[in-house]
């Protein structure tokens, strides 16, 4: 219900050799409806509200239960944290909700488990470092993903790689799943990829042309990336573009595809520069910028500030070199999650006097709706009519279509749509 935690499986009369296994979902999760859908009866299954806390929904559903073998908790991830409802759980707050994670993990038999489904959780040692304060306050055995937990047709998949130690469930959630088109990934708020903390050695190969932090991957065009140790900005580290060979490009974007506003990099030019910085939303182009502070300079480090109008609700962002290629180091590239915004639905109601066999009177006036989201359609709505007293004589009209209210007919609207 809209104030608490929906039940959509009841919980199993727990037997000597039959386990508890629990799933929670945040209802916050796109398309979460398939999530439940592939689990199949059997399973007790939980859907969280996203417009409350979610750890504490957890702990009041858990309330009074014991023997538990295994939670299941999916949710939107991103490098050390889960967002559950309205509370995002990291590092910093792990300690402060020690009292209900301990309540949760009390639930749980002695060799009792929680796998964190979200995708980069357990990536790098920051990740690492929340899973196993995550295990300690708990008191369970704890399985995080380290890279994209989703199906494979967004380059992801539902292995766990980071444990705490051994965990054991008899869910294949993998094939329940297998067909989910969505990605359990969060961008935080504000985020800056920086490279302090990367352990970076001066001049040294990165290995690859692609760096990767949570959902935030950077791909460089023309060579392997190098790692420069203070040439960022003000003297961090940063990375190295220096193939100097030819118009080159920097590519930033996010592997699930999410929206996010692009709103500055860091650039220290050594005779390389850039000419220009070009967004795209769905494979098109939202604009390209040519002018700006660093925009075709060869020489100098420019904290470089970009066009809001272009570069908000974007999914790919193209730095492209000017005509020699690129020879610099890049650092700070700042970035901010698009919120998703609910559709809205607004009308001014009438209170007519009813007359049997009369004329049709509007119930509603003024009526509009909005996505209120960059990108985003109507594609159905539902119209609930209660007190029904007269059968197919009572109708509704839409669009110049009258639609009797329970004579289960279908058909087309003259504007488009069905009923």
């Amino acid at each position: 219900g809209d104030n608490q935690t929906d039940t959509l499986a009841a919980a199993p009369a727990a037997s000597g050799d039959q386990r508890q296994e629990i799933v929670f979902i945040d209802g916050s999760v796109q398309d979460h409806a398939q999530l439940i859908a592939g689990i199949g009866e059997g399973t007790e299954v939980v859907l969280l509200d996203g417009a409350r806390d979610g750890l504490e929904q957890i702990a009041q559903y858990l309330d009074g239960r014991s023997g538990i073998d295994a939670i299941h908790i999916v949710s939107h991830g991103s490098l050390g944290q889960i967002t559950l409802g309205t509370l995002t759980l990291d590092q910093a707050t792990l300690s402060e909700r020690a009292a209900t994670l301990g309540a949760i993990g009390r639930t749980l038999t002695d060799a009792g488990d929680i796998f964190l489904y979200g995708c980069y959780v357990g990536q790098t040692q920051q990740g690492q470092s929340f899973v196993d304060e995550f295990s300690r306050w708990t008191g369970a055995d704890v399985a995080a993903s380290t890279d994209m937990t989703s199906g494979s047709q967004r380059g992801g998949d539902w292995d766990l790689e980071y444990q705490t130690g051994e965990v054991l469930s008899t869910l294949n959630l993998a094939t329940a799943w297998s067909g989910y088109a969505g990605a359990l990934v969060s961008i935080p708020a504000n985020i800056t990829i920086d490279f302090s903390g990367e352990g970076f050695v001066e001049s040294a190969d990165h290995g690859s042309n692609v760096y990767t932090k949570g959902d935030i991957r950077i791909t460089y065009s023309a060579s392997n990336w190098f790692q420069d140790t203070d040439d960022g900005q003000a003297n961090s580290p940063g990375l190295f573009a220096g193939a100097f060979s030819g118009v080159e490009t920097i590519t930033i974007e996010t592997i699930s595809g999410n929206e996010f506003d692009f709103v500055s990099f860091y650039i220290n030019a050594f005779g390389g520069g850039f000419a220009s910085v070009q967004g795209f939303r769905d494979g098109a182009s939202t604009g390209t910028q040519t002018s700006g502070t660093g925009f075709g300079q060869a020489n100098g480090s420019f904290n470089v500030t970009l066009n809001n109008g272009i570069f908000d609700n974007v999914d790919r962002v193209v730095i492209t070199s000017n005509a020699g290629g690129f020879f610099d180091v890049f650092d700070s590239f700042v970035l901010n999650t698009v919120p998703s915004i609910a559709p809205s639905l607004a009308a001014t109601g009438t209170n007519p006097t009813f007359t049997e066999n009369g004329s049709a009177v509007d119930l509603f006036s003024a009526v509009t709706a909005d996505t209120n989201d960059v990108g985003q359609s109507f594609t159905g709505a539902t119209i609930t009519v209660s007190n029904v007293s007269n059968g197919a004589a009572e109708v509704l009209t839409i669009d110049g279509t009258s639609i009797g209210l329970s004579n289960g007919a279908s058909g087309t609207l003259s504007g488009g749509g069905s009923y």
